[in-house]
């Protein structure tokens, strides 16, 4: 296995969950700055890691953090569970597509 060498992590702490570090940097908002920060080259757009270290974030209290990264799994597992029900109710609708093609929904 191979990977990139300039790769960037940030690693959370007891300040900041994984969860809300996450939310923040993909907003639009740190996107359009960490883009306005990046260096464009051989088409790709880089940012080193001393440019990384020097993007204000916002970090509310932990609690806070805390209560965002539960309703979001609240979220995503409801989002699962409708993802999951489409499937079912897509499935009979092609069954039942199947059958009256058939001729077989009426006696």
């Amino acid at each position: 296995m191979a990977y990139a060498g300039y790769l960037v992590r940030a690693i959370p702490n007891e300040r900041a969950t994984g969860e809300f570090i996450s939310a923040y940097m993909n907003t639009k908002y740190v996107k359009s700055k960490l883009f306005n920060m990046a260096k464009n080259i051989v088409g790709m757009a880089n940012i080193n890691a001393e440019e990384f270290k020097k993007i204000d974030v916002y970090i509310p209290p932990i609690e806070l953090q805390n209560e965002y990264t539960k309703f979001i799994k609240q979220v995503d597992k409801l989002k699962f569970e409708m993802q999951q029900r489409m499937k079912e109710l897509e499935d009979n609708f092609n069954s039942l597509m199947q059958r009256g093609f058939k001729g077989d929904l009426f006696n």
